[in-house]
């Protein structure tokens, strides 16, 4: 899970998804 959050430029978008999904 921790290569999503080192791979930013994928797509910001994209990880504010999964910010929210942690969130929850």
């Amino acid at each position: 899970m921790t290569e999503c959050f080192t791979q930013p430029s994928t797509g910001n978008e994209n990880i504010s998804s999964s910010s929210n999904n942690f969130t929850q």
